[in-house]
C-alpha cells in the first residue's frame, strides 16, 4: 500500500495543492524500488521514449497538448524539490505546482508516493490514451522490461499494473483507496484503474470477457443514481462506494461487484442554495422519449423549475468562493445523450426493458410527490391537513401501485410510540410535508440498493478466485458550515458533509499509519537512509479532533457519545447544564477542544 494524492485548481485559475493527501489512490509498496536504494530521484522522460518516438506517437496531433520545454522545467523542479535531503513544505507545494500547470499529471515524492495534478491539458493530452496504457501495460507487466519501465513517467497505469502483478504472482487481493476533496479527480481515477485493469486482464484487447464490457457500464448507472452537481463539482459522488472487479483464475475478469454506502439521501428534498439533487433526475427530465412525457405529465416543456425537488435556487454570492460560482450550467442536451447511455447500460447489464420502465415510473413518482402540497382544514383544527393538489397524490398512487386515499392518509397521519401506546398523530401542513420528503428519501434510497443488488446478481462473480477493490470516499468539502447574508446566516455545508468530512479524516489517519507508522513505511526507509541525514521522521494522524468527537478506534465515546448518553437519559432541561459541565471535566484538556 502507497498513497496517491491530488492537486486542484480553482476556477479562477489560481493552482492550489489541496490541504491534506488527497485525491485518488493507494499505491503498493511492495513496488520495487526505482535507482539505486535510498535514491529518490523522480523525474522521468515522458512516455514517448518508453516505446514510442514521441507523445505525438500515442496521441493525435490535435488532441496533444505540446508543452515540451514547460514540462521540462516542471520536472526539473519536482527532481530538485525531491532530490533534497530534507525538502520543505513550501519546495515540494511549488513543484507540484509546477506540474500541475505544465500538463505534467504525476509527481512523485521519494520512491512510493504519487500526487496527481490532473489540469485539464494533463488530461487532453496523450498520456491517458489507450494506448499509454498498452504502453505501461507492456513495460510494467507483460514483457517485464525494466529498462522501458525506468524510462517512463510516474503515471496510475503503473501503480495498477503493479497491484495486478501482485495479484497473479501471490493470488492475493488488492486495495486502492481514493480519497480527496471534492473536485479533485477520484471518479476519473476510478475510471482509469478499471480501464487499464481491462486493458492488463485482457492481454491488450486478445482475450476480452463479458464481464469486462459489462464493467464500464456498471460505473456509469452507479454514477448515474449516486453523483449530483455541487458548488465545487458538476460530477460529485454523494455515496461511499466499494468496487471489485473480479478475476477468475487465469488472471482475466470474471465479474465486478458493488458495495455501497451512506447514500446522501437528503439531496433527494433539501439542498444547499446552488446544488442539484442526483443526476438521473435530469437525465429522465430532458432523456425521456415524447410518449414517456406524455405518461409521465412532464408538463410545462420539461422546465426543470416546474418539480420542487429539482429547481435549482441561486447561491447568494457572498457565501461561495469566486472560482464555485463560475461553473459552466449543465447541458439539457447533454443530459439527454446520458439518459441515451444509461438506457444502453442497463441493458447491457441485465436490467430488463419491464425492469427498466418501472425503475424510470419509480422516479417519476417522487418528482411528482414533490410537488404534493397540503393546506390546513378550515375551520377544524383537530384535524389533520389535506392535500391542497389532489390530482398530484393521484398520480403518485398510481405510479406506486397503491390506493389514493392510502396514501393521502400516509402523508397526513403519522403512528407513534407514546409510553407503551400506539398513537396517531394528525399532521398540520407542515408535518404533512416533511412526511412527504421523508417518504421520497425512502423511496430512493430503497430503489437505488435494490438496483445495486441487481447489478451484483447480474455481473459478480461468486467464484471469483481473486480481486481487486477500489474504495472511492466522498470527497472532503472545503465550503465552511455558513456565513452571514443579508438575511442572516446562510447554510453552506450540511450536516452529512461533516459526516462525510470525519469519515475521510479516519480514512486519512489510518493512511498516513500505513504509510509513515509502521516498520515498512517511508519514514522507517528515511531514517534508514543514512544519504537523507533525516533520523528519525516525526508525522502525525491528525485524527485528534475527530477523536474528541467520536473516541478513537479501540473505543466508541468522545463529545458525540456523550451527548448521546445524555439525550437518553436526560429528563429536565437543568440536566443540559449537568451535560456542559460534564463535558468540560472530561475533555477540557483536550488540546483540540
Amino acid at each position: 500500500m502507497g498513497l496517491f494524492g491530488s492537486l486542484k485548481k480553482s476556477k479562477d485559475g489560481d493552482a492550489r495543492p489541496d490541504p491534506r493527501v488527497n485525491g485518488a489512490a493507494a499505491t503498493p509498496f511492495y513496488g520495487r524500488q526505482r535507482g539505486p536504494a535510498g535514491d529518490p530521484s523522480v523525474a522521468r522522460p515522458s512516455i514517448g521514449r518508453g516505446g514510442c518516438n514521441s507523445d505525438a506517437d500515442i496521441a493525435s496531433t490535435d488532441d496533444l497538448v505540446v508543452l515540451g520545454a514547460a514540462r521540462a522545467r516542471a520536472r526539473e523542479a519536482a527532481a530538485a524539490a525531491t532530490q533534497e535531503p530534507a525538502a520543505t513544505v513550501d519546495q515540494v507545494a511549488s513543484a507540484v505546482i509546477d506540474c500541475f500547470e505544465n500538463a505534467v499529471p504525476y509527481f512523485r515524492i521519494y520512491t512510493s508516493i504519487l500526487v496527481a495534478c490532473h489540469s485539464e491539458p494533463a488530461m487532453a493530452s496523450g498520456l491517458f490514451s489507450e494506448e499509454a496504457g498498452v504502453v505501461y501495460s507492456d513495460a510494467c507487466y507483460h514483457d517485464l522490461d525494466l529498462a522501458a519501465r525506468d524510462s517512463l513517467d510516474p503515471h496510475l497505469y503503473e501503480l495498477v499494473a503493479d497491484a495486478y502483478t501482485h495479484l497473479r504472482r501471490l493470488r492475493e487481493d488488492q486495495l486502492i483507496v481514493l480519497s480527496g476533496v471534492s473536485g479533485s479527480g477520484k471518479s476519473e481515477s476510478a475510471k482509469l484503474i478499471t480501464d487499464q485493469l481491462c486493458v492488463l486482464a485482457s492481454h491488450s484487447g486478445r482475450h476480452t470477457t463479458r464481464a469486462q464490457f459489462q464493467m464500464a457500464y456498471v460505473g456509469a448507472i452507479v454514477e448515474a443514481f449516486s453523483s449530483a452537481q455541487t458548488l465545487e463539482c458538476q460530477g460529485a459522488t454523494r455515496a461511499g462506494l466499494w468496487q471489485e472487479v473480479q478475476f477468475n483464475e487465469r488472471g482475466h475478469i470474471s465479474g465486478a461487484k458493488v458495495v455501497s454506502f451512506g447514500l446522501d439521501r437528503w439531496r433527494v428534498t433539501d439542498r444547499i442554495p446552488g446544488e442539484r439533487t442526483f443526476n438521473v433526475f435530469y437525465y429522465l427530465l430532458h432523456g425521456s422519449t415524447s410518449t414517456e412525457r406524455h405518461n409521465w405529465q412532464f408538463r410545462h416543456g420539461g422546465e426543470e423549475s416546474w418539480f420542487r425537488y429539482l429547481a435549482v435556487d441561486r447561491p447568494p454570492r457572498k457565501i461561495v468562493p469566486a472560482y464555485v460560482q463560475k461553473l459552466p450550467a449543465p447541458s439539457t442536451a447533454h443530459y439527454a445523450y446520458m439518459m441515451d447511455q444509461l438506457r444502453t447500460a442497463l441493458s447491457v447489464c441485465g436490467i430488463k426493458a419491464r425492469q427498466q420502465h418501472a425503475i424510470f415510473r419509480v422516479l417519476a413518482a417522487i418528482m411528482h410527490l414533490g410537488n404534493v402540497d397540503f393546506v390546513d382544514a378550515p375551520d377544524r383544527s383537530e384535524e389533520s391537513a389535506v392535500p391542497k393538489n389532489p390530482e398530484e397524490i393521484d398520480f403518485v398512487a398510481e405510479y406506486l401501485g397503491i390506493p389514493p386515499s392510502a396514501l393521502a392518509a400516509a402523508l397526513s397521519y403519522k403512528t407513534a410510540l407514546v409510553n407503551s401506546d400506539l398513537c396517531t398523530v394528525f399532521l398540520n401542513n407542515h408535518g404533512a410535508r416533511a412526511q412527504r420528503d421523508a417518504l421520497a428519501r425512502t423511496l430512493y434510497h430503497l430503489l437505488y440498493y435494490w438496483l445495486i443488488d441487481q447489478l451484483n446478481q447480474n455481473v459478480g462473480d461468486p467464484n471469483a478466485t481473486n480481486h481487486i477493490a477500489v474504495l472511492h470516499m466522498y470527497g472532503f468539502s472545503l465550503l465552511p458550515i455558513s456565513k452571514a447574508d443579508a438575511g442572516g446566516e446562510v447554510p453552506v455545508a450540511s450536516f452529512e458533509q461533516l459526516a462525510i468530512n470525519i469519515a475521510n479524516e479516519r480514512l486519512c489517519g489510518h493512511i498516513m499509519r500505513e504509510v509513515l507508522g509502521n516498520e515498512t513505511g517511508i519514514a522507517q526507509r528515511m531514517s534508514d537512509d543514512m544519504a537523507s541525514g533525516l533520523g528519525h521522521v516525526s508525522w502525525s494522524d491528525r485524527l485528534q479532533a475527530t477523536h474528541l468527537l467520536l473516541g478513537d478506534y479501540d473505543r466508541r465515546g468522545g463529545v458525540v457519545g456523550a451527548i448521546e448518553a445524555h439525550a437518553s437519559e436526560s429528563e429536565t432541561p437543568l440536566d443540559d447544564i449537568a451535560l456542559v459541565n460534564s463535558i468540560n471535566r472530561k475533555f477540557g484538556g483536550n488540546s483540540s477542544f
